[in-house]
């Protein structure tokens, strides 16, 4: 609702499936907002199997990079990469949950990978930005049995590539994409964010009279996510 449905952005919503709503009991209402975002992150990295120790690349620092971030690191990952053009936007993060920052650049982002696991490339690799062309340069960061995920939807003008499949073949890489999330995942973002503290996620809170100002904070990438209170 709101989404692939009409019901955003309203102060009262008619709602007429009650089991589609998730109780949120006392919990903080602006974090709640992070529960759909967080639940399409458990829906990718499901489909990708993160685990204990993986390498995990994410491609973009704004409020998916980071629950995608958060989550990885949660799920057990060894090493989170994050690549990121406004390193400012990150500023509020934990210390601990990334272990390096990146300039998007292809050299920058093939000498950090050669570097952080010795040439043996990214185990996990999660683009959180629709400005990243998904071709050989990204598939090359890989390890061997490296899983891409395709969780922001590609530009139309980037979204058709040629794909190596002798190098998927002999590599045995896997790509999976990933678009939103099932009611079930909803549950389990509701709960991780209920026993996390993500209060650095929310970097802008305003009020109605200000949402002028929540979209501005958004659109010039500011922080991460902007609440507006009604």
């Amino acid at each position: 609702m709101g989404f692939n449905m009409d019901g955003g952005m309203a102060e009262l919503i008619a709602v007429e499936d009650l089991s589609r709503l998730n109780l949120i009991g006392h919990a903080d209402a602006s974090l709640m907002t992070l529960a759909e975002p967080l639940a399409c992150c458990i829906n990718a990295q499901e489909k990708l199997d993160v685990r204990d120790g993986d390498r995990v690349l994410i491609l973009g620092g704004g409020p998916l990079g980071c629950l995608n971030a958060f989550l990885a690191r949660r799920r057990g990952a060894g090493t989170v990469m994050v690549s990121e053009p406004l390193p400012e936007r990150l500023r509020t993060v934990p210390k601990g949950l990334i272990d390096r920052t990146v300039p998007p650049d292809a050299g920058s982002l093939m000498r950090a990978v050669e570097e952080e696991t010795g040439g043996q490339g990214m185990d996990v690799i999660i683009p959180c930005t629709p400005q990243v062309r998904l071709d050989h340069g990204v598939f090359r960061l890989l390890s061997l049995r490296g899983r891409l995920c395709v969780f922001s939807g590609p530009g139309r003008e980037d979204s058709v590539v040629p794909v190596d499949l002798r190098d998927m073949h002999y590599r045995e890489l896997t790509a999976v994409g990933s678009y939103g999330n099932a009611s079930r995942h909803c549950r389990e973002a509701v709960d991780v964010l209920q026993e996390a503290d993500l209060s650095w996620m929310i970097t802008g809170r305003f009020s109605l009279n200000d949402i002028a100002k929540a979209f501005d904070h958004a659109s010039a990438r500011k922080g991460q996510k902007a609440v507006v209170r009604f």
